[in-house]
């Protein structure tokens, strides 16, 4: 348990030892619920990070960037579209 405080707060051996009995059980307590959060924040962004990536694919395939134009299809104009197709018709 001592050697979990001296890790999680950085502490040396001797700066641990100076803690009474009932200090060390409640900085254990708090050193345990810190890492349960941080356990949990770093599966919420990794959640965000996925749910991002998708985001991004469904909106490549849904709006593609056409690279002649280096513009998503949503973002150009009827001519630009048109000029894709048929080079030259208008």
């Amino acid at each position: 348990m001592v050697d979990t405080l001296c890790q999680n707060y950085h502490w040396t051996l001797t700066e641990a030892m100076r803690l009474t009995m009932p200090q060390i059980f409640m900085l254990n307590h708090a050193a345990t619920v810190n890492s349960k959060r941080m356990d949990e924040r770093i599966e919420r962004k990794k959640a965000a990070e996925e749910k991002a990536k998708k985001g991004k694919a469904l909106r490549d395939e849904r709006d593609p960037v056409i690279p002649s134009l280096g513009k998503r299809l949503s973002e150009c104009t009827s001519e630009e579209i048109a000029s894709q197709f048929a080079p030259g018709a208008w």
